[in-house]
């Protein structure tokens, strides 16, 4: 009787050992999380608020140079060129629609700094006006833009090259034209200036490269597909060549954008504070540098609602997970 009832004591110890460890165990699990993540936000908080960003001096504000800005004439890639003028930047403008481009040349040269307009279209640029483009940033033979009697030292280049769908669509059922458009002037038309302007920058051992890419990039993004595909290349492919390029001073960076993605995307309801241009090119400038809360080096979430919104989503609840943008655009 007695060793029955001290083999059920032991039982019980032995099952409150058990139990006790694995409350140690998950508590230790708890805490390690926690600590993460009261880290990241302390890490983001001191982007946002604290910490000095790399000044557009180190890069020539102010001392004459030459900005390339491709995809200039609508809302980022406008406000991108205009700020760049106030920041003391002379600007050679690469975009699709010429009366555009004249538009934001004249309102450039308002700002006492020079601007040259290039008309591409990105979508189906060919080599004969890759070359063109070649020799203008090379200084051979720059007759060919007439009033451009100067030399061009390029010292940033900033890519907001941008062809996205107009609707949300399958994939089988997209204009296959549109999806190779997207290609060309998302990827190929980026990887090409960029190629032209390095040479040039390794020279003179400086220079910046500021990729604007989309939150498409981090999520899964149905009916976007192709979109979503050639922004997550933007992303790795100037990761991976701000590593390549550091040793000779060059900055690459890539920043997450909202703009093109946000008014078509069912998550645009859980957050309707989208940026306006002239709030997110001062922010991109203002945290220039810095992460901000983005998960990759060389990356940036400079416009610090996304910034918040990107931690929160991280810990919490993604309101940018594919199956609520399928719910709630009805597809499920």
């Amino acid at each position: 009787m007695g060793s029955s009832v001290l083999d059920v004591a032991d039982g019980e110890y032995y099952k409150y050992q058990y139990f006790n460890a694995l409350w140690v165990i998950m508590m230790l699990f708890g805490s390690v999380a926690a600590l993460y993540y009261i880290i990241s936000a302390v890490d983001l908080l001191m982007d946002l608020f604290v910490r000095e960003p790399v000044s557009l001096r180190k890069y020539g504000a102010n001392k004459g140079y030459w900005a390339v800005v491709a995809g200039c004439t609508d809302k980022v890639g406008k406000e991108i060129a205009l700020q760049l003028a106030d920041k003391g930047f002379n600007l050679l403008l690469l975009s699709q629609e010429m009366p555009k481009l004249e538009h934001v040349r004249k309102e450039i040269e308002a700002k006492a700094m020079k601007a040259e307009v290039h008309a591409v279209d990105f979508n189906c640029c060919t080599k004969t006006q890759w070359q063109h483009i070649h020799r203008i940033v090379e200084n051979k033979d720059i007759s060919v833009l007439g009033n451009l009697s100067h030399t061009l030292t390029i010292i940033s280049v900033v890519n907001n090259i941008d062809t996205c769908h107009s609707a949300p669509v399958f994939f089988d059922k997209e204009d296959i034209e549109l999806c190779n458009g997207m290609v060309q002037a998302n990827v190929s038309a980026m990887m090409n200036l960029i190629r032209i302007v390095v040479p040039q920058m390794q020279q003179r051992k400086n220079g910046l490269i500021i990729n604007v890419g989309s939150f498409a990039a981090m999520r899964s993004l149905p009916f976007f597909s192709v979109y979503a595909g050639t922004k997550s290349f933007v992303k790795t492919f100037s990761q991976s060549l701000a590593y390549e390029l550091e040793a000779d001073g060059i900055m690459v960076l890539h920043v997450f954008s909202f703009g093109a993605i946000a008014s078509l995307i069912a998550a645009n309801k859980y957050f309707p504070n989208i940026a306006s241009p002239q709030q997110y090119v001062h922010c991109m400038f203002d945290r220039l540098g810095l992460r901000c809360g983005a998960p990759d080096s060389h990356t940036s979430i400079p416009y610090y609602p996304h910034s918040l919104l990107n931690f929160i989503s991280s810990c919490l609840w993604d309101p940018f997970h594919a199956k609520n943008v399928l719910s709630g655009k009805g597809y499920i």
